[in-house]
């Protein structure tokens, strides 16, 4: 339930600036990269990049001012819980999906035969945009779990991914990865509608707090949005 405590117009206005407003602008652009099914997901490192917890989306010096809106609106507690409990199951399937990938016997073959058609006066690891096989898949690997449709031709390794795609992408129907990939999606869908939600009560949070204190949700002054 949330508190009857008051709060003045300049604690309505720190928040909005400092939380509120930062925040909603975050989860807007998860779910943007969500809806190009870009989980923004580093197989180098192991870990989606952009979609991260929600406390991770405000600057330190932030952190004071959430703290005491949560204490506060304890009611915004469980959303932003359920949005970062649902972050980690879609790492777990991703990287899942990626170790799936990369041991992959069709997706192998179908970078063998990318391989063997370098032109005889072009080494492998030039035709292959400057990576070798192993790096290359790994690479491959990234693009299916963001869903990478085209990359722009500064990336030294696009012409392999856009002449190639779609016989990469016949890994993900066969059964030693297929599993992994629906996984991905069904743990994707989940973090999804948490995101929506949080968006939601936010949104909706705000809106309240600006009509009940007289505050505007963007100061035309310091143009936060």
């Amino acid at each position: 339930m949330a508190t009857s405590v008051t709060v003045s117009p300049q604690i309505v206005r720190a928040w909005f600036d400092t939380v509120l407003n930062p925040l909603i602008r975050a989860l807007t652009t998860e779910a943007t990269v969500l809806s190009h099914g870009n989980l923004t997901w580093k197989t180098e490192v192991g870990r989606l990049a952009s979609l991260v917890p929600v406390r991770e989306h405000l600057v330190d010096e932030a952190q004071p001012n959430f703290e005491q809106m949560l204490s506060l609106h304890p009611e915004l507690n469980a959303p932003i819980a359920e949005h970062d409990r649902r972050l980690v199951p879609l790492a777990k399937d991703c990287g899942r999906l990626q170790e799936a990938l990369i041991g992959s016997r069709v997706l192998r073959e179908a970078l063998d035969r990318v391989a063997s058609a370098s032109p005889p006066d072009k080494k492998l690891a030039e035709y292959l945009g400057g990576l070798d096989l192993q790096d290359q898949l790994t690479f491959i690997a990234e693009n299916i779990i963001n869903s990478v449709q085209k990359l722009p031709s500064y990336y030294i390794a696009a012409p392999t991914w856009n002449r190639n795609r779609g016989e990469f992408l016949a890994a993900l129907k066969t059964s030693d990865v297929s599993p992994f990939w629906q996984a991905t999606l069904d743990s994707t869908a989940r973090f999804t509608t948490a995101v929506h939600d949080l968006m939601g009560k936010l949104k909706a949070f705000r809106n309240e707090l600006s009509l009940s204190n007289g505050v505007p949700i963007v100061d035309r002054l310091s143009g936060q949005i």
